[in-house]
Protein backbone atom coordinates (compact mmCIF):
# COMPACT_ATOMS: atom_id res chain seq x y z
CA UNK A 1 0.00 0.00 0.00
CA UNK A 2 1.25 3.48 -0.90
CA UNK A 3 0.18 6.51 1.14
CA UNK A 4 1.38 10.01 0.21
CA UNK A 5 1.80 13.06 2.39
CA UNK A 6 0.88 15.72 -0.19
CA UNK A 7 0.40 16.28 -3.93
CA UNK A 8 2.97 19.10 -4.29
CA UNK A 9 5.04 18.69 -7.45
CA UNK A 10 7.87 20.97 -6.34
CA UNK A 11 9.11 22.87 -3.33
CA UNK A 12 10.21 26.47 -3.95
CA UNK A 13 13.72 27.34 -2.81
CA UNK A 14 15.95 30.38 -3.27
CA UNK A 15 17.73 28.56 -6.10
CA UNK A 16 14.55 27.39 -7.85
CA UNK A 17 12.10 24.55 -7.32
CA UNK A 18 13.18 21.09 -6.18
CA UNK A 19 11.11 17.90 -6.54
CA UNK A 20 8.51 17.43 -3.82
CA UNK A 21 6.24 14.56 -2.81
CA UNK A 22 4.22 14.29 -6.03
CA UNK A 23 7.37 13.96 -8.10
CA UNK A 24 8.69 11.23 -5.81
CA UNK A 25 5.30 9.52 -5.74
CA UNK A 26 5.12 9.51 -9.56
CA UNK A 27 8.50 7.77 -9.71
CA UNK A 28 7.43 5.13 -7.18
CA UNK A 29 4.12 4.56 -8.97
CA UNK A 30 5.91 4.25 -12.33
CA UNK A 31 8.38 1.72 -10.94
CA UNK A 32 5.87 -0.40 -9.03
CA UNK A 33 2.72 -0.12 -11.14
CA UNK A 34 0.81 0.65 -7.93
CA UNK A 35 -0.99 3.89 -7.16
CA UNK A 36 -1.29 5.77 -3.91
CA UNK A 37 -4.40 4.79 -1.98
CA UNK A 38 -4.52 8.02 0.00
CA UNK A 39 -3.02 11.43 0.60
CA UNK A 40 -3.13 11.90 4.36
CA UNK A 41 -1.36 15.24 4.63
CA UNK A 42 -2.32 18.46 2.92
CA UNK A 43 -5.00 18.83 1.54
CA UNK A 44 -6.59 15.93 3.44
CA UNK A 45 -9.48 17.02 5.59
CA UNK A 46 -8.53 14.16 7.93
CA UNK A 47 -5.32 15.96 8.80
CA UNK A 48 -7.19 19.22 9.38
CA UNK A 49 -9.71 17.58 11.69
CA UNK A 50 -6.90 15.85 13.60
CA UNK A 51 -5.06 19.08 14.40
CA UNK A 52 -8.27 21.00 15.14
CA UNK A 53 -9.36 18.25 17.55
CA UNK A 54 -5.94 18.15 19.18
CA UNK A 55 -5.94 21.92 19.66
CA UNK A 56 -9.59 22.00 20.75
CA UNK A 57 -10.41 24.69 18.20
CA UNK A 58 -13.64 25.04 16.22
CA UNK A 59 -12.96 25.29 12.46
CA UNK A 60 -14.94 28.54 12.30
CA UNK A 61 -12.44 30.07 14.72
CA UNK A 62 -9.36 28.91 12.82
CA UNK A 63 -7.33 30.17 9.88
CA UNK A 64 -5.13 27.94 7.74
CA UNK A 65 -2.14 29.81 6.30
CA UNK A 66 0.00 28.47 3.49
CA UNK A 67 1.69 29.16 0.17
CA UNK A 68 -0.35 26.89 -2.11
CA UNK A 69 -3.93 27.27 -3.29
CA UNK A 70 -4.57 23.60 -4.10
CA UNK A 71 -3.27 22.21 -0.82
CA UNK A 72 -3.17 24.81 1.96
CA UNK A 73 -6.12 27.06 1.11
CA UNK A 74 -8.21 24.15 -0.20
CA UNK A 75 -7.62 22.15 2.99
CA UNK A 76 -8.59 25.08 5.16
CA UNK A 77 -11.82 25.62 3.26
CA UNK A 78 -12.70 21.92 3.13
CA UNK A 79 -12.38 21.75 6.92
CA UNK A 80 -14.46 24.91 7.48
CA UNK A 81 -11.57 27.28 8.20
CA UNK A 82 -10.61 30.52 6.50
CA UNK A 83 -7.77 30.04 4.02
CA UNK A 84 -4.95 32.58 3.82
CA UNK A 85 -2.47 32.48 0.96
CA UNK A 86 1.07 33.78 1.47
CA UNK A 87 2.92 34.71 -1.71
CA UNK A 88 6.34 33.23 -0.92
CA UNK A 89 7.10 31.54 -4.23
CA UNK A 90 4.92 28.46 -4.66
CA UNK A 91 1.95 30.55 -5.81
CA UNK A 92 2.06 33.93 -7.51
CA UNK A 93 -0.61 36.64 -7.31
CA UNK A 94 -1.58 36.02 -10.96
CA UNK A 95 -2.35 32.37 -10.14
CA UNK A 96 -5.21 33.40 -7.85
CA UNK A 97 -7.42 34.80 -10.62
CA UNK A 98 -7.29 31.58 -12.65
CA UNK A 99 -7.90 29.22 -9.74
CA UNK A 100 -11.14 27.68 -8.56
CA UNK A 101 -9.71 27.82 -5.03
CA UNK A 102 -10.22 31.35 -3.72
CA UNK A 103 -8.32 32.45 -0.61
CA UNK A 104 -10.05 34.58 1.99
CA UNK A 105 -6.96 36.75 2.15
CA UNK A 106 -3.66 37.07 0.27
CA UNK A 107 -0.51 38.21 2.05
CA UNK A 108 2.54 39.35 0.13
CA UNK A 109 5.06 37.91 2.57
CA UNK A 110 5.61 36.02 5.80
CA UNK A 111 5.87 39.24 7.83
CA UNK A 112 2.47 40.57 6.79
CA UNK A 113 -0.27 40.50 9.38
CA UNK A 114 -3.54 38.70 8.84
CA UNK A 115 -6.50 41.09 8.85
CA UNK A 116 -9.97 40.09 9.97
CA UNK A 117 -10.98 37.55 7.33
CA UNK A 118 -14.64 38.55 7.13
CA UNK A 119 -13.83 40.24 3.79
CA UNK A 120 -11.33 39.19 1.11
CA UNK A 121 -8.25 41.41 1.21
CA UNK A 122 -4.81 41.86 -0.24
CA UNK A 123 -2.19 42.94 2.28
CA UNK A 124 1.53 43.07 2.38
Amino acid sequence: MIVATNPDAYCPTAGGGIPDCAAMLAAIEACTGATAEAVVGKPSVHMAHAFLDRLGVDPGDAVFVGDRLETDVAMGHEAGMAGVLVLTGATRRGDVAGSEVRPDCVLHGRRATIPRVSEPAFHG
